[in-house]
């Protein structure tokens, strides 16, 4: 019986240790170098890290979420795979012509800081989020409630005393936009189209 005692209380140790020590990881697409591309192509979840991409690409059937994770992406954002950005910070430079978050499926902003940014602005280009035909974007918080904005989304430019971003939405596609107790900042909805 003792040695029973013995055993279970080494176990809760082992156990204590080893969730005191939890540490940040990923399962998917894991290969990631500083500055280069991230190409997702399975399903892949990666938490608790703070990394730096150039472009984005959520390859179609895969899927990305992100939790707790500080991002900074320099390059273009590709989402052709369903996408989750949950708790985490969202740097987005958009350094190359022509870059914005461009959404072909769906991606959803639960409890997240984004950031957007556009140093190679030129006409035509989007400053932000493009949806393409049959799109879904979801800005929220974690617990649906109004009454704790602790934990809402916010979405900003980079220096959001002048800088304005843009959803753009063709009005001709059967997209989705849906957008609860969350703050966006100088966010300009432009929908076109007949």
């Amino acid at each position: 019986m003792l040695n029973a005692k013995y055993l279970l209380l080494t176990c809760l140790f082992a156990l204590c240790f080893t969730t005191i020590n939890a540490e940040a990881g990923c399962n998917g697409s894991c290969t990631l170098v500083e500055g280069e591309d991230w190409e997702v192509n399975t399903i892949t979840h990666l938490w608790d890290e703070t990394v730096v991409v150039d472009d984005l690409n959520v390859n179609i059937g895969a899927t990305l979420k992100l939790e707790n994770v500080t991002i900074n992406i320099t390059g273009h954002v590709e989402i052709d795979g369903n996408t989750e950005w949950i708790n985490s910070n969202i740097l987005y430079l958009g350094e190359e012509l022509g870059s914005n978050i461009t959404v072909k499926k769906k991606l959803e902003i639960i409890s997240t800081n984004v950031t957007l940014n556009q140093t190679a602005y030129s006409a035509g280009n989007v400053i932000g989020f493009y949806l393409a035909e049959n799109s879904e974007l979801i800005i929220k918080d974690s617990d649906n409630n109004p009454s704790t904005p602790d934990d809402r989304s916010i979405i900003k430019g980079l220096n959001s005393t002048y800088m304005a971003w843009y959803i753009n939405n063709n009005r001709d596609y059967e997209n989705s936009i849906n957008i609860q107790n969350s703050e966006l900042i100088r966010c300009i909805l432009y929908n076109w189209g007949s």
